[in-house]
């Protein structure tokens, strides 16, 4: 499985691509997720610069997802993924 890294155009951010999993991390912390069969956003449950990110991910803040859901939706996924 191809394994590759996007720094990002801000500090503290980047994206990892995994096949075709995409993982965008604020610092360690995966934010959102795009995956084969679903994908992602998490609330802002930190701080300015991580939400700064998660603007650049998703601008309108009505779909993201709470921080236990977004959790259970990328366990799920990744266990799919055998990861």
């Amino acid at each position: 499985m191809a394994v590759s890294i996007d720094i990002g155009h801000t500090p503290n951010y980047a994206s990892v691509y995994i096949g075709n999993l995409v993982l965008h991390f604020s610092y360690r912390t995966v934010i959102a997720f795009d995956g084969p069969d679903d994908g992602a956003v998490s609330e802002n449950v930190w701080g300015p610069t991580t939400g700064k990110h998660l603007n650049r991910i998703q601008p309108g803040k009505s779909q993201r997802v709470s921080r236990d859901e977004f959790t259970a939706r990328l366990d799920a996924q990744l266990a799919k993924l055998g990861l």
